[in-house]
């Protein structure tokens, strides 16, 4: 029997990846003029009194992206797998098993993109590859992202998937509940981003560690593990579906509710900035809550709309993979020039999204030839609605009561 009338679907989380992946190539796009090259620009759409442009302020806010992946990664993990690392039960998954099915889906993904583009690059003769054999393993493995910057985040994904069980056993702890959990969450941003970042960065000792590889990549995680975790909150307590179902019978309630949640997520992030050395913001995590539940309850029964963005949301993985190399390393004049800033985000849209159609059905049609059908290989995978982490666990089997034997 369903808890809701509403369930948020898969569909409703890929909407919202189409729109966080269009954000984040807004903020590529127009965030970093000084990454443009000599005779590359755009004509600003409007300039404020400030000296400041509309894309800028735009561009700026739509950083709050990688919160939003951050967001559903937890999301969806918690909502498909939670139930496999329950100690105790017969069908709990290893974690060895668990860590290498999440890689593989990540690496399946990454690496045609890598085949293909990191190669072109050396034909291309641009600067940001190279021919060190060390340097592309560390690239294929997202130990190093050198060879297109923008990958950063993925890095930090494998970060957060070897501490997934750490957040699995948080939220099943004995005095876990929807409460106690936001505040220990609140805590832990201010711990990592303002008490831990700021020792580290003050304190002479640990100099040497503040510039080391394993600070760099792990403070960001650190930064981002508040966002993940308030990923799995929103699945474990339902609080998406309580919102919307108090709000589904009403058109203008809902409607106006969800442009209200835009607009304040907009205006505290762009007047009232709070970012770490990261460019994470402090509030990144209710920022991304905000972001992400004013857009399901926006696309609710608008089928037209959902669907399209169900599409880019199916691509997402594969637009963010290959977007900088149009807008940043190998292809930056043409996709800026058409000057007008709708115009290249058009075409930077188009570009990546065919590049990452393309790749996607080439792996899809390889595997097809090889004689076995391939998994869906995205960062967030979900199931069927029904939570397993709550099931009851007394049940064996297809959880059917085997039936009475006769006297």
């Amino acid at each position: 029997m369903k808890k809701w009338s509403f369930d948020v679907s898969k569909d409703d989380t890929l909407a919202v990846k189409g729109i966080a992946i269009m954000m984040m190539l807004v903020h590529h796009l127009f965030a970093f003029p000084a990454r443009l090259l000599p005779g590359t620009h755009f004509n600003s759409l409007f300039v404020f009194a400030d000296s400041t442009t509309l894309e800028w302020h735009v561009s700026a806010f739509c950083k709050v992206c990688v919160a939003i992946f951050t967001l559903l990664a937890g999301y969806g993990i918690f909502k498909s797998y939670s139930s496999k690392l329950v100690p105790g039960d017969e069908q709990c998954e290893s974690l060895l098993a668990f860590f290498a099915r999440r890689l593989k889906r990540l690496y399946f993904k990454v690496w045609p993109v890598f085949i293909v583009f990191v190669p072109l690059g050396l034909i291309l003769g641009k600067p940001n590859v190279n021919t060190y054999v060390s340097q592309w393993i560390r690239n294929a493995l997202l130990l190093e992202t050198n060879f297109n910057f923008e990958w950063w985040f993925l890095t930090e994904y494998v970060i957060l998937i070897f501490m997934t069980p750490m957040v699995m056993w948080f939220f099943r702890r004995k005095r876990s509940n929807i409460y106690n959990d936001m505040v220990w969450i609140i805590l832990l941003n201010v711990f990592v981003t303002r008490i831990l970042a700021g020792f580290v960065v003050k304190f002479p000792y640990a100099a040497e560690l503040n510039v080391s590889y394993f600070w760099i990549k792990m403070s960001i995680a650190l930064s981002l593990l508040p966002i993940y975790m308030t990923g799995a909150w929103l699945a474990k307590y339902d609080v998406f579906e309580r919102v919307i179902n108090s709000l589904r019978t009403s058109v203008v309630k809902r409607v106006l509710v969800a442009v209200a949640l835009l607009l304040v997520a907009y205006f505290l992030r762009d007047g009232w900035r709070q970012p770490d050395r990261w460019g994470i913001d402090f509030f990144d995590f209710a920022y991304a809550s905000m972001v992400t539940l004013g857009i399901v309850l926006l696309v609710y029964r608008a089928r037209v709309v959902k669907s399209v963005l169900v599409v880019f949301g199916k691509q997402s993985i594969g637009i963010w993979l290959t977007h900088s190399f149009f807008c940043y390393y190998y292809f930056q004049e043409l996709v800026y020039a058409p000057k007008n800033p709708i115009l290249i985000f058009l075409l930077a849209l188009g570009f990546s999204f065919i590049s990452a159609w393309l790749l996607d059905t080439g792996v899809n049609g390889l595997a097809r030839l090889a004689g076995h059908a391939p998994e869906k290989v995205v960062l967030i995978r979900e199931e069927p609605r029904r939570n397993r982490f709550f099931r009851n666990r007394g049940r064996r089997g297809n959880g059917r009561r085997p039936p009475r034997e006769s006297k």
